[in-house]
């Protein structure tokens, strides 16, 4: 990445996506059938990337990626899968450089980093409580990412710099995405009863672990709290498998606790959509 001059990063402020889960945010898709045209519009932007997955996971071996690079259609190997691969980046590579491009929509010149941190088969009672493995792994991954998008995007020199404009990049330029909880869906009841609360309870821990609430600076108004969005859960049904259908029913149970997990967030900040 090369810096830029100061007037540059005044016009262009980056776009900062997190992408957090299992197995559903990892990504298993084949790239052969990513369109050419998909991939030529990424290409013609400024999409980084910046990844790890399958920490910890019960489905393989641990992949990352050497620093940001260019997204493309070989930019994620995965060890699990013994093969190049993708994942919903590419939905939001789609949603941002195609759909909603153009007139009053989503600024293609804008810079944009995804830093994804996922792994399969992990629930979020068990393997995403504040403070394990995978949640410091998170961490460390977004503010090691954030530091080089402030030193080398931005221009912050000195250590304090650096540390401030993370900071900034966190308060007003990032967006969350959590797409994970068919590990739960498919535990004991107690899993998906307490879903809803170990949600909250992750929302607020990470939001605390990556943004100094302490700072001398004052944030922008409206970007007191990066914004956290929560997929809802799919699950291709099968009405002829009894197996099938009490799965669904208990995925269910798992998008109503994150919905109404969310509206209590809701209530307490105004960044959860």
């Amino acid at each position: 990445m090369n810096k830029m001059s100061d007037n540059s990063v005044a016009c262009r402020r980056p776009l900062v996506c997190i992408l957090v889960g299992q197995s559903d945010m990892v990504g298993r898709g084949i790239i052969d059938e990513l369109p050419d045209s998909l991939v030529e519009a990424v290409r013609c932007c400024d999409w980084r990337y910046l990844y790890v997955i399958d920490r910890g996971s019960r489905e393989g071996a641990e992949s990352r990626s050497d620093g940001f690079m260019p997204l493309t259609r070989t930019s994620q190997y995965s060890e699990a899968g013994e093969r190049h691969s993708f994942g919903p980046e590419w939905g939001l590579a789609e949603q941002l450089t195609i759909v909603q491009a153009g007139d009053g929509g989503f600024d293609r010149s804008r810079p944009v980093f995804i830093i994804k941190f996922a792994s399969g088969s992990t629930s979020l009672g068990k393997d995403w409580v504040p403070g394990g493995e995978l949640f410091k792994g998170l961490v460390e991954l977004v503010q090691k990412g954030t530091r080089v998008i402030a030193r080398e995007f931005c221009g912050a020199a000195c250590d304090e710099e650096i540390q401030m404009e993370s900071s900034r990049i966190l308060r007003e330029d990032t967006v969350f995405f959590w797409l994970q909880g068919h590990s739960d869906a498919s535990g004991n009841a107690e899993m998906r009863k307490g879903y809803g609360d170990s949600f909250i309870e992750f929302v607020l821990s990470i939001r605390k672990a990556l943004i100094p609430q302490d700072l001398s600076v004052a944030p922008a108004p409206h970007a007191l709290n990066f914004p956290f969005v929560a997929s809802e859960l799919d699950w291709l049904l099968d009405e002829r498998s009894k197996s099938s259908v009490r799965f669904a029913k208990r995925l269910k149970e798992i998008n109503r606790s994150i919905e109404e997990a969310c509206e209590i967030l809701k209530a307490r900040s105004p960044s959860i959509p």
